[in-house]
């Protein structure tokens, strides 16, 4: 028996299957590595007003779409880029001050090493200009937020490694970590500007003899 016809007459057509979307593309671990290790390079090389999603993602080889599933905007991959390498200071400095400096031979020699090596990492490639830079762009919406975010992990991971250092005698250990680590990295701050402006034929290792007395009168241990 044939189908009944609609009203109209006219056969009922099935619908049509809807379109399948192309599956979204998400960044590998090592495709997010090369982003991270490309957008570091951008702030290095060219300082935070060349900074774009577009100029990373073309540094990295990567397409602008891809990279944008991981990182939907520039204040996003800012953030990431500065706690992957505020991790990778870190982690350099722990191993430089507990793991290769003699504090035991001579406080104030391990102490000019540390502000030396800290101040040629904090020059390195120009982050200096980043902070600069984005210091004068602060009014853009979300740098605060990251700001606070470097802060607290900057905070986080100082006062552990001046914890291990009073626990191993180098440090007045009546002294509040979160202070030592605060003008710690507030006189690093102070000294990176001022280093660019050295006189002819002075380095850091002038600055870092310059300002040691000062280290020891302020956190070196009390001795009888």
């Amino acid at each position: 028996m044939a189908k009944a016809a609609s009203k109209t007459g006219a056969k009922t057509r099935a619908p049509k299957p809807a379109a399948k979307k192309p599956p979204k593309r998400f960044l590998s671990v090592a495709q997010r590595d090369r982003v991270l290790a490309a957008a570091i390079r951008t702030l290095e090389l060219d300082g935070y007003r060349a900074f774009s999603l577009a100029h990373v993602a073309k540094r990295a080889r990567l397409d602008l779409k891809v990279v944008k599933s991981s990182f939907p905007s520039k204040l996003h991959l800012l953030a990431a880029a500065l706690e992957t390498n505020l991790e990778t200071d870190a982690d350099a400095a722990e191993r430089m001050i507990l793991g290769e400096i003699d504090f035991r031979a001579s406080t104030a020699d391990a102490l000019a090493k540390m502000v030396q090596g800290q101040l040629q990492r904090h020059n390195k490639g120009g982050w200096l200009r980043l902070f600069v830079n984005m210091d004068i762009a602060e009014d853009e919406p979300g740098h605060a937020d990251i700001w606070r975010m470097v802060e607290h992990r900057l905070a986080e991971r100082g006062s552990r490694i001046v914890g291990e250092m009073q626990r191993r005698g180098y440090i007045d250990e009546t002294l509040d970590p979160r202070w030592v680590q605060f003008f710690w990295n507030a006189l690093m701050d102070g000294l990176a500007v001022r280093a660019r402006a050295l006189p002819e034929g002075a380095g850091l290792d002038l600055v870092a003899e310059g300002i040691t007395p000062i280290l020891l009168r302020g956190f070196a241990p009390k001795r009888s």
